[in-house]
């Protein structure tokens, strides 16, 4: 499936599945995007690009079986993407950047997992980021709250910082109508 105006990569599906089957059983995935309507191709590429409305709406359902929220699902789900996608096709990236350098990178991170909204680096001090991320549809808002939680501290450790935390600080409506902006804190030991 090629790049849409709201998709996702299809690493974060593919573990997304890979966590709601372990959590609910081999084929939960399948079945809870059945019941929802949610039609996926037979298979998903690595690189391929997924609707995220349809990700999130089984994530939701998931979570809510599970007895956990959309944010704290999406932080567990974000964050294994990032341990397994970053240490293959980012390895050489990973080990020369170290986290300021990295963290440089976190408008290109996320527009190679993420076809909306636009993430802009404001600060980027030794220990501690502060960014932005503008226009993400309301609808996802939590899912994208749990993907800044889960996805930029797991690429900081593998930069080679430690004990690193992301923090909403800051979030609201934008002027368009129907999305949110989130400002995010991430803090950790160099």
């Amino acid at each position: 499936m090629a790049k849409g105006k709201f998709t996702v990569k299809g690493t974060h599906v593919m573990m997304t599945r890979s966590w709601i089957d372990e959590h609910l059983g081999d084929g939960s995935f399948a079945a809870l995007s059945t019941e929802l309507g949610v039609e996926w191709p037979n298979k998903f590429l690595p690189s391929g690009w997924y609707d995220v409305f349809g990700l999130n709406r089984v994530v939701q359902t998931a979570a809510k079986r599970i007895g956990v929220g959309v944010v704290e699902s999406v932080t567990t789900i974000a964050r294994l993407n990032a341990e397994k996608d970053l240490t293959t096709i980012y390895r050489a990236f990973m080990r020369v950047a170290g986290p300021k350098s990295l963290l440089n990178a976190t408008p290109m991170l996320w527009r190679n997992y993420v076809a909306f909204a636009e993430a802009k680096k404001v600060s980027n001090q030794p220990g501690e980021l502060i960014a932005e991320c503008r226009e993400i549809p309301a609808d996802v808002m939590d899912w994208a709250r749990g993907c800044w939680h889960g996805f930029l501290p797991a690429a900081v450790e593998l930069a080679g910082g430690k004990d690193a935390v992301t923090t909403i600080v800051d979030e609201g409506a934008e002027s368009t109508p129907g999305f949110r902006y989130l400002r995010a804190v991430v803090k950790y030991t160099p």
